[in-house]
């Protein structure tokens, strides 16, 4: 996956949101976001795919590199170490801040803009495509309704709704259906790890959509601890060792209480714990095969899971540190999306 800039790129001072995650005999850091100053504004990157990062330890100090192949295309690598601590959220996250060594023109291509707010965090710029009529009353009404439709559209959620968003600022094309898990002919298509078309490729039915019912955009400043995480793809091909990717990145949902909305004002979203559903794990798909490479879109698929570590008491670095080779999965107590039939 990764073809790195050369020893003398330049290299960017930002800060990045991870978990530390725990499948069955291993750990992972899962990033959700990496944001880095353009100015007087912040630009943040989604990690589309990452490798598991490389771990250094001296006397009491952590150091960790993470290789991270950013939505824009650009390959980085991302450094901090255990001092560089900022703040831990609700979702279980850490941010540090950390060093990123790219390509001169990396804020170029960045996901989109953030905010960064007094308690360390940040907001993120997203969207809500819909309607001239539906936007009127959203606005009107001060609140996105909690879909109560998973995913990729064809199964009711039991315990939760989403407020959906996206990263993508316009809708205009069947790639941005896609990439929000719609399309006009009700079909996206994925690629099975070392096969080439049409070998390989496997079917998702999605919910059928045209863009003519996405002209009309609701954009607000959504906390990026409100946002539920992703669930990946683990790839294994023969060529190179094993990577991580982003199910869909493109995609950003707020998890509400069942009937909930998400209120907002002055088109900044108003986080209310009372309303606000989480889910402390990551679905991870086997690339390799037609089953896992769909885990992700049917969400209930949870025999391949990361789960989220609290990590409340130290930085997460400290943590990996001081807390090796144990088993930190099988004792995790979770609870699980649960969706109605088909």
């Amino acid at each position: 996956m990764m073809a790195f800039p050369a020893g003398d790129a330049p290299s960017f001072e930002g800060f990045i949101k991870f978990k530390l995650a725990h499948g069955l005999g291993y750990s992972v850091f899962l990033p959700d976001a990496l944001f880095l100053p353009r100015g007087d504004e912040w630009r943040w990157f989604e990690p589309k795919m990452f490798d598991p990062p490389v771990l250094s330890f001296y006397q009491g100090a952590a150091y960790a590199q993470l290789a991270v192949e950013t939505s824009g295309g650009d390959e980085i690598l991302v450094a901090t170490t255990d001092d560089r601590f900022v703040a831990r959220f609700d979702d279980r996250s850490q941010i540090f801040r950390c060093r990123v060594a790219g390509q001169p023109d990396l804020l170029d291509r960045s996901t989109g803009r953030a905010h960064q707010r007094p308690d360390g965090g940040f907001d993120l710029d997203l969207f809500h495509h819909t309607t001239q009529v539906a936007l009127e009353a959203i606005k009107a009404s001060g609140e996105v309704w909690g879909s109560a439709w998973n995913v990729r559209g064809n199964r009711k959620l039991e315990n939760v709704a989403y407020a959906y968003f996206t990263s993508l600022p316009k809708i205009t094309n069947d790639l941005d259906l896609r990439a929000i898990a719609m399309a006009s002919d009700g079909v996206i298509y994925f690629l099975l790890d070392d096969h080439t078309p049409p070998a390989g490729v496997v079917p998702l039915k999605v919910y059928r959509e045209t863009t003519a019912n996405r002209t009309a955009t609701l954009a607000l400043r959504v906390p990026c601890e409100a946002v539920a995480g992703q669930h990946v793809w683990r790839h294994a091909p023969e060529a190179r060792g094993v990577f991580y990717e982003s199910a869909h990145p493109a995609i950003y949902r707020v998890g509400l209480r069942p009937a909930a909305s998400l209120k907002f004002h002055d088109n900044v979203a108003v986080i209310d714990p009372a309303v606000i559903k989480r889910f402390d794990y990551a679905v991870v798909g086997d690339a390799t095969q037609p089953d896992g490479i769909l885990a992700p879109y049917e969400e209930e698929a949870t025999n391949n899971i990361w789960k989220v570590d609290a990590s409340l008491d130290v930085d997460l670095l400290t943590f990996w540190r001081t807390r090796p080779n144990q088993d930190h999965f099988t004792d995790g107590v979770i609870e699980v999306l649960e969706l109605g039939p088909t």
